[in-house]
């Protein structure tokens, strides 16, 4: 089980305490306030290069040093592949991140569903991705990684983009086969 108190100095009276029995590193939260897609985990990667003096800031005031930047690919609740560009490789990170404002940003959609347990991530009308909501109320991604085998230096992996809509092609993320 993962527990973190934290004092709260605003308007309210006392602290703060969450609690979760699931391993926060290997799921992987969509989410909307972070800045970028993010994981600790090197060997995800299915293309990396390495970074200097990238740094990584979170809310609470920490800050990480960001070693590098790639693509992961992700096998989803269809069954489809899908590449996440643009990954950031932060050591030390408690949690993989998949930035939905950047998605957003590049004309991805996502919404809450009805039943308020489960969020879509769609674009060109399709849903592409979907996040089950959990008791900690976070969305985290419906699917696995399918493991990069990054360990020390480069791995490349061909991308194919299904009737070459270039548009999906330029985004953030891409569909693989």
């Amino acid at each position: 089980m993962i527990a973190n108190k934290k004092k709260d100095d605003s308007d309210s009276d006392g602290d703060i305490l969450t609690m979760s029995s699931e391993k926060s590193c290997e799921a992987w939260l969509l989410d909307s306030a972070s800045s970028f897609h993010a994981t600790s985990n090197k060997e995800l990667f299915s293309s990396y290069t390495e970074k200097e003096n990238d740094f990584a800031y979170l809310g609470d005031g920490s800050d990480y040093i960001a070693e590098g930047v790639g693509d992961i690919k992700f096998k989803l609740y269809d069954g489809e592949d899908i590449l996440l560009k643009g990954v950031k490789h932060v050591p030390g990170l408690k949690r993989n991140l998949i930035l939905l404002g950047l998605l957003h940003e590049e004309g991805w959609l996502y919404q809450e569903v009805c039943d308020k347990k489960t969020l879509r991530v769609m674009h060109g009308g399709k849903t592409i991705m979907i996040g089950e909501k959990s008791s900690a109320h976070q969305y985290k991604l419906k699917g696995s990684v399918v493991e990069g085998g990054v360990k020390d230096g480069n791995a490349n992996v061909a991308v194919f983009y299904p009737g070459g809509d270039a548009a999906v092609g330029s985004a953030s993320l891409g569909r693989s086969k």
